[in-house]
């Protein structure tokens, strides 16, 4: 749920998934990571400091992604995942058609 998955923002460990391995990924975690500051002082005027934070590669617990059209349904079964208490390792490029067909009957029965 989106809840849970705004817990999971609000942890002081930031961890970091690439089902791509792209080379330039890590650095995107620079622009989340002001984000996220950016929005607790706007949304919930709290300030937090991101240098407590501790950054973990999680790449190698993430499934390979084999093309480049399935990075948002990656990101999205990522995120619901670890939101459950699930490893992201346990589904995999294979999967992604179901879960697309999933994630568009959630969209269109307004569950998502």
């Amino acid at each position: 749920s989106l809840r849970q998955l705004r817990r999971l923002l609000l942890i002081s460990e930031r961890r970091y998934y690439d089902s791509y391995r792209g080379p330039e990924g890590s650095d995107y975690l620079h622009v989340l990571q002001r984000w996220v500051v950016d929005e607790m002082l706007d949304k919930k005027q709290t300030s937090i400091d991101p240098a407590e934070w501790t950054q973990v590669d999680s790449t190698g617990d993430q499934p390979i992604q084999t093309n480049c059209t399935d990075c948002g349904v990656f990101a999205l079964m990522t995120a619901e995942y670890l939101s459950v208490g699930l490893r992201p390792s346990d589904f995999a490029q294979s999967d992604m058609e179901r879960f697309r067909s999933r994630i568009a009957a959630q969209i269109r029965n307004l569950r998502i």
